[in-house]
């Protein structure tokens, strides 16, 4: 049996006979069909009036689909909208980075292949006023001078430390033996074999400058390294 459905009226009914069955109207919950025949609620068929539900389900589960899609786009982070190029500090401190590895490469190119005994090798190193701990500036000279022994491993080094004339020479003479064993400290922890650096002091006994003033005594608190 087929049944047409009206507008506003939901059927549930099993098969009475063959052949098609228009139903005509409701009336007082008595389906009047084509064929003149009624049926009320509760016997083969039973109508359940439909308040739209069906078509709420279906919009609100589309919209939770939608919401849920919406979520899953990620904006842009904060830190890509805000990315920039380097600021002028970093530029600055990479300029000088490559300042001091062109000094470095030319130091060590303008060094002579083979070592003479006794000659100065690799660059100075300098102290302040009664003070044998490593400044900066000293460890990125004796980084420079690590970077030669290893161009010359068979190369053996004096480390020679020395001090101005103020203080008496016993003091001087100890003084220059701290800045000495300073300086072969680092160099060791740079990757340096020890056996290769051998420390000694002069004290006050070597100036590079003959001078009696800051000027004089500033070159005069220093290491010097001679090959052996």
């Amino acid at each position: 049996m087929t049944i047409r459905r009206l507008k506003g009226v939901k059927c549930v009914c099993r098969p009475l006979a063959e052949g098609s069955v228009d139903i005509r109207r409701v009336e007082n919950d008595v389906i009047v069909l084509s064929h003149g025949r009624s049926l009320r609620s509760g016997g083969h068929i039973q109508m359940v009036r439909s308040v739209g539900f069906f078509s709420l389900i279906v919009v609100a589960t589309t919209l939770m689909l939608t919401a849920g899609c919406a979520q899953k786009s990620t904006p842009a982070s904060s830190t890509q909208i805000g990315a920039s190029g380097p600021t002028a500090e970093e530029i600055r401190a990479r300029e000088e980075a490559e300042r001091q590895r062109r000094i470095a490469e030319s130091q060590l190119a303008s060094r002579p292949a083979t070592v003479t005994p006794g000659a100065s090798v690799m660059d100075t190193v300098y102290f302040e006023f009664d003070e044998a701990t490593l400044s900066d500036l000293a460890k990125n000279t004796l980084v420079r001078n690590a970077e030669w022994l290893r161009s010359h491993p068979d190369a053996r080094v004096q480390v020679e430390g020395n001090a101005d004339e103020r203080g008496t020479p016993e003091y001087n003479l100890a003084l220059g033996e701290r800045r000495a064993v300073a300086v072969k400290s680092y160099l060791s922890s740079l990757g340096i074999d020890g056996s290769r650096l051998v420390t000694i002091s002069y004290g006050e006994e070597r100036p590079s400058d003959p001078g009696h003033a800051e000027e004089a005594w500033a070159q005069n608190r220093r290491v010097d390294f001679k090959s052996m």
